[in-house]
């Protein structure tokens, strides 16, 4: 004979559930082998560093860099009251912006 305390945590009581790893979870990076490969063999992060820093060259004075999220480029021009940003998609834009916005402040 049970007792109610016994039979009711025999009624409870679930088997646990067995855990099989099937690859990565949600919110992690793919592997190596299923991510797109650039024909010409460059990285394309290293294009933009390289367009950014032609950027930095050709003005001296800003420091251009790409957003975080969003494709968006930024420059800005430190020193400079009320600061001075200017943001495009593409780094001609971006270069016209710098054009534009020097010329607002006639610093050209």
């Amino acid at each position: 004979m049970t007792t109610l305390a016994e039979d009711s945590c025999r009624h409870t009581q679930q088997p646990r559930a067995r855990c099989v790893n099937t690859g990565p979870g949600p919110g992690t990076s793919p592997d190596k082998e299923d991510q797109p490969v650039n024909p010409n063999g460059s990285d394309p992060g290293d294009e933009w560093a390289r367009a950014l820093a032609h950027i930095d060259r050709d003005y001296p004075g800003w420091h251009a860099w790409p957003a975080v999220i969003g494709g968006v480029l930024y420059a800005r021009r430190p020193r400079t009251s009320p600061p001075l940003v200017v943001r495009a998609v593409t780094t001609d834009g971006l270069r016209q912006a710098i054009e534009d916005a020097e010329r607002e402040r006639g610093l050209r």
